[in-house]
């Protein structure tokens, strides 16, 4: 059994085919659905298919809904990968952490 697109000459292999665009597409819309109208990418320094397929689904929603794709006004990130969300979800709590000792106007 192989899971991703790939495709093996003379070779029958049962395989299951995600539908990364798809996904990140629904990703985009749910968010949007939330009042998110300016997002942001991360993105691995990696352009193997799941990843641009990722970034393919990502653009079109993006370019459908007419949302803003801006990462330094972002009110939602979507993150390519598990690694790069949980380093955002760190990088917010120490920030957070340290917004907590400035002085309010």
């Amino acid at each position: 059994m192989h899971i991703g697109q790939r495709e093996v000459p003379d070779a029958e292999i049962p395989c299951i085919v995600p539908d990364y665009p798809s996904a990140a597409e629904r990703i985009v819309q749910e968010l949007g659905d939330r009042g998110h109208r300016r997002f942001g990418y991360l993105r691995e320094d990696n352009d193997v298919e799941p990843y641009v397929d990722r970034r393919a689904g990502y653009r079109a929603a993006i370019e459908r809904s007419g949302a803003r794709d801006d990462l330094a006004t972002a009110t939602a990130v979507v993150a390519e990968s598990e690694r790069l969300a949980e380093e955002l979800r760190k990088a917010l709590a120490v920030s957070f952490r340290s917004d907590q000792h400035l002085p309010r106007a």
